[in-house]
C-alpha cells in the first residue's frame, strides 16, 4: 500500500460538539479514489463490497428496488449479473447451527455477535 500523507491531513476536522458528520462515505471515496494506485483501489473496493451484496440481496427480492448507491456496481450491473428466475427463500444467521463445543469463549462470543449483527449470513436460493 503506498503512503498518503496528504490523505489525512485534507480529512475534515471533527469535534466533540459535532452532532452530526458531514463527511459521508461517499464523500470519502469520491475524494480518496482519484489518488488511488491501481492496487489501492482493489483494497478500497473491498470495503464498498458489503454494499454491493446488500443491494443484491434487495434486487432479488425485488428487482425494481432502491439500491444503496455506495457500492462498486450500479442497479443495472447488478441486474445483468443476477438474471433469470432466482428468489430468496431464506436469511438465517450463518454460525446458528454450528457446534460451539470445545470453542474459547472470545470465538463463541464473536459468532454470537456476528449472527446478531448480521454480519455473516447463510441465503438460501431458488434458481
Amino acid at each position: 500500500m503506498s503512503k498518503y500523507y496528504y490523505l489525512v491531513a485534507g480529512l475534515p476536522e471533527l469535534t466533540l460538539e459535532d452532532s452530526k458528520l458531514s463527511y459521508t462515505v461517499a464523500d470519502f471515496k469520491t475524494e480518496l479514489y482519484p489518488a488511488l494506485s491501481e492496487d489501492d483501489k482493489k483494497l478500497i473496493d473491498l470495503f464498498y463490497l458489503q454494499f454491493d451484496n446488500a443491494n443484491v440481496l434487495k434486487l432479488l427480492k425485488d428487482k425494481d428496488a432502491a439500491i444503496d448507491p455506495r457500492g462498486n456496481y450500479s442497479a443495472e450491473e447488478l441486474a445483468a449479473k443476477i438474471r433469470g428466475n432466482v428468489k430468496v427463500i431464506a436469511e438465517e444467521p450463518y454460525y446458528r447451527y454450528i457446534p460451539k463445543n470445545g470453542l474459547k469463549l472470545s470465538t463463541k462470543v464473536s459468532m454470537t455477535v456476528s449472527d446478531q449483527f448480521k454480519m455473516v449470513k447463510m441465503i438460501h436460493l431458488k434458481l
